[in-house]
């Protein structure tokens, strides 16, 4: 196992690297608690020293993992610590403030996701389709959520567009519901209809 292989030779930028991948591949098979061993490892570890960029990373996909189990706050406290450790050469900005809209839209502060989910967008745009996919969609969840259906509708077709090119069905799924969601909120019934449709197939795969 690599992880072992750069243990044994203290290969800090590899432990580092193989504890991120391991809490990243959890995190997307669901395993939620063995992504956070894997973090709670990397973040806690008092004999090596990591460099920031990797510290970043790791309290950034805490703050994400917490942010699934509807923890707020702790979310909050670990994207303050990855704001720190994100410096020179940092990657993360765009993932940062997408964090920081998600958490807004948990709280139901549509204003400060708009703001958040802004500058993810424009963090993003022509660099990281993912994070930009993501972005549009936490902007379409909030003008959802002000009543501005028409533009959400918008941002939800343009974050379905992306998910697809990257091929993510969890994704596209959301994409879909919001789609509908919009749609509802526009009067068209029927249109709302064949986005939940569409939605329900992808879960039914």
């Amino acid at each position: 196992m690599a992880l072992q292989a750069d243990v044994a030779v203290e290969n800090i930028s590899g432990i580092a690297t193989d504890m991120l991948n391991l809490a990243r591949v959890n995190l997307m098979l669901g395993r939620q608690e063995a992504a956070n061993a894997y973090l709670d490892t990397l973040l806690q570890d008092s004999a090596l020293e990591y460099g920031k960029p990797f510290m970043a990373a790791a309290a950034t996909q805490k703050s994400l993992l917490l942010i699934k189990q509807g923890d707020a706050s702790g979310a909050r406290l670990w994207l303050e610590k990855a704001s720190a450790w994100c410096v020179a050469e940092c990657t993360l900005v765009s993932v940062i403030d997408g964090a920081r809209a998600a958490i807004a839209l948990r709280e139901k502060d549509a204003e400060k996701a708009l703001h958040w989910a802004d500058r993810a967008a424009s963090a993003s745009r022509g660099d990281s389709p993912l994070e930009y996919a993501n972005a549009l969609r936490y902007m379409s969840e909030a003008r959802l959520m002000r009543g501005e259906f028409s533009v959400a509708l918008q941002l939800a077709v343009e974050a379905l567009a992306v998910d697809k090119s990257l091929g993510l069905p969890a994704k596209i799924r959301l994409d879909l519901l919001l789609s509908a969601a919009a749609s509802e909120g526009l009067g068209d019934a029927e249109q709302a209809m064949r986005f939940r449709e569409r939605a329900s197939r992808i879960v039914a795969r």
